[in-house]
């Protein structure tokens, strides 16, 4: 996504790949409540919910955000990587936290690949190299 006001092209990507989702829950942005967006949101019938302005801590999108920068910093520099390969660090922290089940309440357990797919993913892969 180059631009923001491609947020509905995002939206249908989704739903072509995985289907449509029941709830969305996200901040305040118009481009999440206005224009193509808003058309999709109420032709597919998605139930959405909206952080309060100036409260990152309800949107769940942004601990994640922090927990894959965190990961990726640690991979970085427990290898004493080159910074020339950050991104493939964030890459790996990502693909190994969306095959790790959560504590979290909302997830009951499972993965968050598992919440989207519907498939216990295979973290062997991710395991067996440094």
């Amino acid at each position: 996504m180059k631009k923001e006001s491609q947020a509905h092209e995002t939206l249908n990507a989704f739903i072509h790949e995985v289907g449509i989702m029941h709830e969305l829950h996200s901040d305040n942005a118009k481009t999440l409540f206005q224009g193509e967006m808003a058309k999709k949101i109420r032709r597919f019938e998605i139930y959405q919910t909206f952080s309060e302005p100036y409260s990152q801590w309800q949107n769940f999108a942004e601990n994640k955000i922090k927990q894959v920068t965190n990961t990726a910093r640690y991979f970085l520099q427990w290898k004493n990587t080159p910074i020339r390969l950050w991104t493939y660090a964030f890459i790996n922290a990502a693909e190994i936290l969306n095959r790790m089940a959560s504590t979290h309440v909302s997830t009951r357990g499972v993965t968050p690949i598992e919440l989207v797919h519907g498939y216990t993913p295979d973290i062997s892969e991710f395991s067996s190299y440094e």
